[in-house]
């Protein structure tokens, strides 16, 4: 029987990388298809900001740095760091339709308890917390992994033991009485590989769908 909701952020309950090609194009003028094969490229950065191993400045000046950037029709182009960083957090203020309200019934229905699992660089989290004060009632500090704290992303061997170990000490909850949602494909194998059952996350109108396998009807 499922006793708690372990749950991803980005993507599930505010945006992150929804519509990232598109609002970075906007504020830099640089084309899609540069945008696209950057992030691609860089990627490594990404996790290491995550880790708290680079700082989210730094993460973008590099971002930026060492390309040729053009517009849609191969005109020159310098985009800013920084607004490229203010793009990517503003787009965080924006919840996904439905995923809190869904997490509040599973709550008071089934008593459900929450915890978070989430990728993020240490710059933000206050930020995210200011804006969605809902979530972080729902989840308190101390049921809070994120990347930053842990110096581990989800796709690390070593995050999933680690949430286990932390969430039987705090409420005897096992792997097997877990339920993880994220939008991720790695990551919902990462869970799965520790046994925990896991639902890949598209849209609130599918988690109602994917949900009733488990005997939550919402």
């Amino acid at each position: 029987m499922m006793r708690a909701v372990l749950t991803d952020a980005m993507d599930v309950l505010f945006w992150g990388f929804t519509g990232q090609i598109q609002f970075l194009h906007e504020v830099s003028g640089a084309s899609k298809s540069q945008l696209s094969a950057r992030n691609l490229e860089t990627l490594d950065d990404l996790w290491s900001a995550c880790r708290n191993n680079m700082s989210e400045d730094d993460r973008w000046e590099r971002f930026v740095a060492g390309v040729d950037w053009t517009d849609d029709e191969g005109n020159p182009v310098y985009p800013e760091s920084k607004k490229l960083l203010m793009a990517f957090r503003d787009n965080m203020r924006k919840s996904i339709d439905g995923t809190f309200e869904i997490y509040q019934k599973l709550s008071e229905q089934y008593g459900l308890t929450f915890y978070l699992a989430s990728d993020h660089v240490a710059e933000i989290v206050p930020q995210l917390i200011e804006w969605h004060p809902e979530v972080f009632k729902l989840i308190p500090e101390r049921r809070r992994f994120w990347s930053c704290d842990l110096k581990l992303v989800k796709q690390d061997s070593e995050f999933f033991p680690h949430v286990l170990t932390v969430m039987e000490k705090d409420s005897g909850i096992k792997c097997d009485e877990i339920l993880f949602i994220d939008d991720s494909e790695g990551n919902i194998e990462m869970a799965r590989k520790n046994r925990i059952e896991a639902i890949c996350f598209t849209s609130a109108q599918q988690l109602v769908e994917d949900l009733k396998a488990y005997g939550f009807e919402i």
